[in-house]
């Protein structure tokens, strides 16, 4: 079986390349061969609109969480509004037999 290309076997050392003792030592790509750049799988299997499909699937979950918490709030503010005016009954009807009484 054949190594592939540029396998560490088939790039020379830079000990090999450069006699002992030289003082001008040549760049890496000066001695191995360039190799193909390999496009990132990831960002070109990627549609051009995942950005805008990313912020109205993150969009559509915020709102949807959104109106699990006003739903909880909205429940939470109406029986605290029932249990104040229950715990202010007597006073309120007080006030209200007062209005009527001086009317």
């Amino acid at each position: 079986m054949m190594p592939p290309p540029n396998s560490p076997s088939d790039i020379p050392l830079l000990t090999d390349a450069v006699a002992d003792g030289a003082d001008d030592l040549p760049v890496l790509t000066e001695i191995a061969p360039a190799t193909a750049q390999v496009p990132d799988p990831v960002t070109t299997a990627r549609p051009p609109d995942l950005p805008q499909a990313l912020a109205t699937y993150l969009d559509t979950v915020f709102a949807d969480k959104l109106k699990a918490h006003l739903a909880i709030a909205q429940e939470w503010a109406i029986e605290a509004a029932i249990s104040e005016t229950k715990n202010d009954l007597a006073q309120l009807l007080d006030q209200a037999r007062n209005r009527t009484g001086s009317d």
